[in-house]
């Protein structure tokens, strides 16, 4: 079926869910900023969209396999819960927020925040992050093969963050230490399924920095519910 050529928002969405229904790849061009697009895929859907994704790309995300050549707004891959989905170029910030499950791979920087309340699930950001990265994290892995900013892992409950270069600030009840043999045999699986920019010896992998929580509860607040 051919691609759909709409603007609206809800127009697109209704294309690509008439296709995924078929049981086809839905491919969609021409994305120019629109908000919420391809959200709460089932398992079995095949998206790939090239243009420039506004905020909420993939949210709820529930098995589907999304792709996008360009650009995405913030909190892509918003409360995913399974699936994978590939951001072919940068990231405003908030990707992976709330996310529960499932793959989220940024092949490019992250201008912001990232796995914010992050409960499950794998996010790789191929470049570098902002601030406040896992903040309030409660489990799952988040890999930066690059840089992240101040307070990374700010009160983070559980889950754990790996970092390649510089880690400008741990944050709050975030602890920084060396990954151990069972985080650097993960490392190394991660990078034979994603393919880590820059990485062609895996013995680097031994100078990564990595995140973990200080205790089990954050020192100061709460997280929101």
């Amino acid at each position: 079926m051919a691609e759909p050529k709409l603007s609206r928002t809800e127009d697109i969405n209704r294309a690509i869910r008439k296709m995924v229904d078929l049981g086809g790849t839905a491919p969609v061009s021409g994305l120019k900023g629109h908000d919420c697009i391809a959200v709460g895929l089932p398992a079995g859907a095949v998206v790939q969209v090239t243009g420039s994704a506004g905020d909420f790309f993939a949210a709820l995300n529930n098995g589907g396999a999304v792709s996008l050549t360009g650009d995405s707004g913030r909190f892509a891959g918003d409360l995913m819960t399974a699936g994978e989905l590939v951001l072919n170029g940068d990231s405003s910030g908030g990707v992976g927020q709330y996310m529960r499950g499932g793959t989220i791979m940024v092949k490019g920087d992250c201008k912001g925040p990232a796995g914010q309340l992050m409960k499950g699930g794998t996010l790789v950001i191929d470049g570098n992050a902002g601030r406040e990265v896992g903040k309030y994290m409660m489990g799952g892995e988040i890999i930066v093969n690059g840089s992240v900013g101040e307070h990374a892992g700010e009160n983070m409950m559980g889950g754990v963050i790996f970092v390649k270069e510089e880690v400008r600030s741990p944050g709050l009840n975030a602890r920084l230490s060396r990954p151990g043999s069972d985080d650097l045999e993960r490392l190394r699986y991660l990078n034979k399924q994603y393919r880590f920019r820059g990485i062609t010896d895996e013995e680097v992998f031994q100078d990564f920095q990595k995140i973990s929580p200080e205790s089990p509860r954050p020192l100061i607040g709460e997280a929101p519910k």
